[in-house]
């Protein structure tokens, strides 16, 4: 067999075959730091720190505190350039039964639990223009066409890698134009005079240790994805991104389902 074949089959010398660009590296760490939570958090940040100028303090703190792990994750990434991510950086530190233990911990429980919540906040923005104002959404419709998303993502990412990348850069520049138009929208409110809640920013301020406690981890919520910088530093160090094996897709991409399921 030729070396031509051998690359379209996916081996070059015993590696997995490179399908993320340098395009798609950066909408990916893009995308996952922009979360979906990003939509939902602001309120409730707002309601537990009590003012203006406190919430949009903790929205600061964990910026700062999420670029502090983007960077620890590139000196990981430059520092240990092999395909596995956190798996490899435990396994180096602390050995391979941690390795083991977080690497399930986080295939069963926090990626699932992750993409079931980025699924419902689809579902509940893509049901609300259906329903009235002030008219309640179903909880089982949210559920259910979370469910179909779920479905339909895992049958995606097992068809083709390609497709599955552009899909993902697609919603990127979705939340980006979302993003771009809040901002724009908030600006042009203020450029109308309606600055009263800058004039005691921090009045009413919570002086509840739990509340900004709660205020600040869901401000860390939309910014969680800061980790995936490490799909960055993969492609740049060593040129390829391992591919997952098509038939452990559905287990691993379906266990969300499981997840919802229990809510």
């Amino acid at each position: 067999m030729d070396k031509g074949s051998d690359n379209e089959s996916g081996a070059d010398n015993g590696r997995p075959k490179q399908h993320l660009t340098l395009r798609n590296g950066i909408g990916l760490v893009v995308g996952g730091i922009i979360g979906s939570g990003i939509f939902l958090t602001p309120n409730s940040v707002l309601e537990q720190s009590g003012s203006v100028g406190a919430a949009l303090t903790i929205w600061v703190l964990a910026g700062l505190l999420s670029l502090c792990g983007g960077l620890c994750y590139c000196e990981l990434g430059t520092c240990i350039p092999e395909t596995g991510g956190e798996h490899v950086y435990f396994r180096r530190v602390f050995g391979p039964l941690p390795a083991f233990i977080f690497t399930w911990s986080l295939l069963l429980v926090v990626s699932p639990v992750s993409t079931a919540l980025i699924c419902l906040t689809f579902a509940r923005y893509a049901i609300k223009p259906m329903y009235g104002r002030h008219e309640e959404i179903p909880d089982s419709a949210e559920r259910k066409l979370a469910v179909l998303a779920i479905i339909l993502l895992t049958i995606i990412n097992c068809v083709s890698a390609k497709w599955a990348t552009r899909i993902a850069e697609s919603f990127t520049a979705l939340k980006l134009v979302a993003i771009g138009f809040l901002v724009m929208l908030g600006a042009a409110w203020v450029g109308k005079g309606n600055v009263e809640n800058f004039e005691k920013p921090f009045a009413n301020s919570t002086i509840n240790a739990s509340s900004f406690n709660l205020a600040f981890f869901e401000a860390l919520y939309p910014l969680t994805g800061w980790y995936v910088c490490v799909v960055f530093d993969i492609m740049a160090n060593v040129r390829i991104v391992t591919s997952v094996p098509s038939s452990c897709l559905p287990f691993v991409m379906g266990t969300p389902l499981l997840h919802l399921y229990r809510s």
